[in-house]
């Protein structure tokens, strides 16, 4: 049985051997408990403590556990963040025909906005500054008209760019 990161490493392949050491299965399984662990938001203390009781085992081999089970998750999230994107999309635009048909515009543009957001066609920084008085302007607001069709422009040739790379359709 072979269990494998992120990568596509295989994490476990070490054979039968017999002694002290555990088996490939149980090993799988230890790493499973971790990711368990992790998933339920237990610290490295709390997972350090479980090793040691459940399995007998000290930090170092937890810590191994740990990373193993990390590895796992970080090849799950990035596996689905394309596709969590691109259903995230089609559910927006779903729903903005839905409330474009019963003419409902306000719908419309609350999702507009949050379709606008995931795509990154929204800036948010914002500088404070304090002077004995508190300042705070949005970056656009100290643009020219020009200036704002530039930026706009470039925001919409990357969204372009982004959509074009995860295989979505271009917006019209």
């Amino acid at each position: 049985m072979e269990l494998k990161d992120k990568d596509g490493k295989i994490i476990s392949n070490r054979g039968n051997r017999t002694g002290n050491r555990v088996s490939d299965i149980e090993i799988i399984e230890r790493i499973g408990a971790v990711y368990q662990g992790l998933m339920k938001g237990w610290s490295r203390t709390k997972l350090i403590q479980y090793g040691s009781n459940v399995w007998g085992v000290g930090t170092r081999q937890v810590d191994n556990y740990i990373k193993r089970a990390r590895g796992i998750v970080l090849g799950e999230v990035t596996k689905n963040m394309v596709y969590d994107y691109k259903l995230a999309i089609l559910r927006l635009t779903e729903l903005y025909s839905k409330a474009q048909a019963e003419n409902n515009y306000l719908a419309c543009r609350f999702i507009l906005n949050d379709l606008h957001k995931i795509q990154g066609l929204y800036t948010t920084k914002v500088h404070v500054q304090i002077d004995g008085e508190v300042n705070v302007t949005h970056e656009l607001a100290k643009k020219s008209p020009k200036e704002l069709k530039d930026h706009i422009r470039k925001l919409r040739a990357a969204n372009k760019k982004r959509r074009k790379e995860l295989g979505l359709p271009d917006i019209k």
